[in-house]
Parts: C-alpha cells; sequence; structure tokens
C-alpha cells in the first residue's frame, strides 16, 4: 500500500514512552514517598481514528504494594494524587469515562492529562495501580494511490466506473487498513465500513473501468 515511514517517528515514540515512565515514577513518590512502581509492561496499540491506521501509542502500567497501609487511607491517598497531580499542572479528573467493569474493582480512581499524555492512579486498600498513555504518533504517511484507469487509458469498449472514476480502490479507504479502538486502553482491527476490509471498490473489483 501507499505508505512511506516517517523519518524519526519510531524514535519519538520510544521518548514519549520513556517521558511517560519518568512521570509515573514522580507521581508515585510523590503519593507514597520513597516508593517505586513495579511496571509490569508496555502494550502497543492503534489510534481510535479510523483513517489513520498509521498512529501508536502506548500504554504503561505498574503497582505499588500496600500504599493504604503505609499512607493513609484511600481517601487521602485520592486527595494527595490530585493534589500530585495539580501541583505539576496536570488537569485532574476521577475516571468517571471509564467502563462500570473497571470503576467497580477500585475504591477510586484519581486522572491526569497533559500535553497529550494520560496518567491514572487505580486506588484499592490493597494497592495503587498506574497506568499511563503516550500522545499518538504518526508512524507512516498516507499517499494517496494512483487511479488503475484514465479517460485516456480506459480503452475501446469500456468506461471508467461510475462508483470509483477508474481509481479501482475503495473511494471510501482508498485501500487503506483500517484500525478501530474501542474502550479505554484497548484496541481491535477492523474493515472499511463500506468495502468491509476488501479494499478495492465494489462495483468494479479493482478494475476501474467497466463495459459500455
Amino acid at each position: 500500500m501507499p505508505e512511506r515511514e516517517i523519518a524519526g517517528a519510531r524514535q519519538e515514540l520510544r521518548r514519549s514512552v520513556e517521558e511517560l515512565a519518568r512521570h509515573l515514577e514522580r507521581f508515585a513518590a510523590g503519593l507514597v514517598p520513597g516508593s517505586a512502581p513495579s511496571f509490569s509492561g508496555f502494550d502497543e496499540l492503534w489510534t481510535a481514528d479510523p483513517w489513520t491506521p498509521d498512529g501508536r501509542y502506548q500504554v504503561l502500567t505498574g503497582r505499588l504494594p500496600h500504599p493504604a497501609k503505609a499512607s493513609g487511607s484511600v481517601a487521602e491517598l485520592r486527595e494527595r494524587a490530585a493534589a500530585v497531580l495539580a501541583a505539576a499542572g496536570w488537569t485532574t479528573g476521577t475516571g468517571e469515562g471509564e467502563p462500570e467493569s473497571v470503576r467497580k474493582r477500585y475504591e477510586a480512581i484519581v486522572s491526569g492529562t497533559r500535553d497529550g499524555f494520560e496518567v491514572q492512579f487505580r486506588l484499592s486498600a490493597r494497592a495503587v495501580e498506574l497506568y499511563g498513555r503516550t500522545p499518538v504518533t504518526r508512524l507512516y504517511a498516507w499517499e494517496s494511490p494512483e487511479p488503475v484507469v484514465t479517460a485516456e487509458t480506459v480503452g475501446p469498449g469500456y468506461e471508467l466506473c461510475p462508483e470509483c472514476d477508474g481509481l479501482g480502490w475503495c473511494p471510501t479507504c482508498e485501500g487503506r487498513i483500517v484500525f478501530l479502538r474501542s474502550g479505554s486502553y484497548t484496541g481491535y482491527r477492523s474493515g472499511c465500513p463500506d468495502c468491509h476490509g476488501d479494499n478495492v471498490c465494489l462495483v468494479c473489483r479493482g478494475a476501474g473501468r467497466r463495459s459500455c
């Protein structure tokens, strides 16, 4: 497909992940002084925008064990988490947009956003779980494909396809593979809503023309 990798994009995504880890480590230390989160790894996911399948972001998860016993009640941790984020200039929230299946697992959720980064403290009496998400980074530039047939090359006895006007590809997605996001920090792959992943024009099946 007509895509080209953007120079330096993968390095930029890696820098975003490293910056996210620093944010979470600093916020965790402010919430429970002297603590260090144990990170369980990175998950690379695709952007929610269905027409930019080349957009990527990454999620980092971590954990602070037994914070309530060492540092006060969950209510106190919630207030402290909000104060730590606000002091760093982050916009704070309560995780109300999260699915009920996530919210009911915790006594409180404190979220923060800034410059495309997202972080969360998910609080219970047993532990603080940390979530972070990097901004979306475009890895590839999309170049629209050339039509397979033009008015000059359609040939005698044929006319341009009335659906794609000679393009041959699906005129909605232009041959793109579409990636959609569902829910919080999760992703799935789906095809174009018009061609359903075939990527070619449904009328001419990629020929770009039909008999007169």
